[in-house]
């Protein structure tokens, strides 16, 4: 009877290592480069599918739940947006953060048209959209998760998909929420720790731009038709500068936001915003490269859709450009600090153009 008790409690307690250990070594061995960078463990081991799996998972959970009411689709560029700014801005509740650093425009569509085919989606973000998209296979880890646990051949790639995609307490206890996987931009929230980074080439004259803003013309563009299909959801096409830097004959290439003003013109459920005539962005120490800027510019973003500012229509474009030419004709680099620009910052810039910003903040801090 001693023996059969041990045998039972050695049984229990052997199961029970089992499943303790399954999590903590796909955290410690993190194949997919989710929680952290490399390791001695994991060094060489798909980093590149981090980014797959956590858009599978949360289309997995917008599908499943009532939490989501919105969704971010973008490129790396759409990476530092903080969850609940969004959520401030649309007034709604858990969004999606849906992006795809390096790859084609055809793959953040895919992602969208999934989301709204879930009919939960209020509001779609979309950054930096082409009008003009290529023909992509998408990842079999993105496709089909059940398939790809037999293709990847790594047995902790296994461990942590099964844990991940078909556990779903697993998905309440992550080490990191869904929005965060992956995310290395984040690690230089600190302005002080992006600024060792930061591009510190300066312009010393007046910026003479170059525009490129002719609207092509692009038949069956894909996300058109979602915005066309789906008047229940407001569309916010978000279309910031992009290489401006470093040069004092910079091209500015509005092409894609002339486009969708174009083919947009008689729908109210779209929202363009352009912030090419935001000074800041023509600050070299707010960017990491040509085409990242610090997260400062995404909260800021945010704020513009919470408050409809910078909001582009085919009435108002002509107007735009001039005004893009007026803030580049007065730009002096001298004029701004040596550092990264805050959040503050930016929308005090914002207040001085409209004071009624100002007016609406200081009533809602009165008690």
């Amino acid at each position: 009877m001693e023996l059969y008790r041990k045998n039972i409690l050695f049984i229990v307690v052997f199961t029970l290592c089992g499943f303790l250990s399954v999590p903590a070594f796909v955290w410690i061995v993190d194949p997919f480069h989710v929680y952290h960078r490399d390791t001695w463990l994991n060094r060489g081991k798909y980093p590149s599918f981090s980014q797959d799996l956590n858009n599978a998972l949360q289309l997995k959970y917008l599908h499943s739940t009532d939490n989501f009411d919105w969704v971010l689709v973008g490129n790396s560029r759409s990476q530092s947006f903080d969850s609940n700014d969004l959520r401030k801005a649309l007034k709604g509740k858990q969004g999606a953060n849906l992006y795809a650093g390096g790859l084609p425009s055809e793959y953040q569509v895919k992602m969208l048209f999934k989301a709204v085919k879930s009919q939960k989606i209020k509001h779609a973000v979309f950054m930096d959209a082409q009008p003009s998209f290529q023909q992509v296979t998408m990842p079999l880890l993105f496709e089909s998760p059940k398939r790809a646990i037999f293709k990847i051949g790594s047995v902790p790639t296994s461990l942590f998909l099964v844990l991940g995609y078909f556990v779903p307490w697993f998905h309440k206890w992550r080490f990191r929420p869904l929005n965060k996987i992956g995310d290395y931009y984040a690690k230089y929230e600190d302005l002080e720790e992006f600024s060792k980074i930061s591009i510190k080439n300066k312009t010393s004259r007046t910026i003479r731009p170059t525009f490129f803003d002719t609207a092509l013309d692009v038949p069956d563009n894909p996300l058109v038709s979602i915005i066309r299909n789906h008047p229940n959801i407001t569309f916010h096409l978000l279309f910031p500068p992009v290489s401006v830097i470093g040069s004092e004959a910079p091209i500015l290439d509005l092409r894609s936001m002339s486009f969708y003003l174009k083919n947009t013109e008689d729908l109210e459920n779209v929202k363009i915003y352009g912030f090419h005539d935001v000074p800041y962005f023509y600050v070299s120490n707010n960017w990491k490269d040509p085409s990242h800027y610090h997260h400062g510019f995404n909260k800021f973003m945010a704020y513009c859709i919470e408050h409809s500012l910078h909001t582009i229509t085919a009435k108002n474009y002509d107007a735009y450009k001039k005004h893009v030419l007026d803030v580049l004709k007065s730009f002096n680099p001298s004029d701004y600090p040596d550092r990264p620009t805050t959040f503050e910052e930016l929308v005090a810039y914002e207040e001085s153009l409209h004071p009624e910003l100002k007016k609406e903040k200081m009533s809602v801090e009165e008690p």
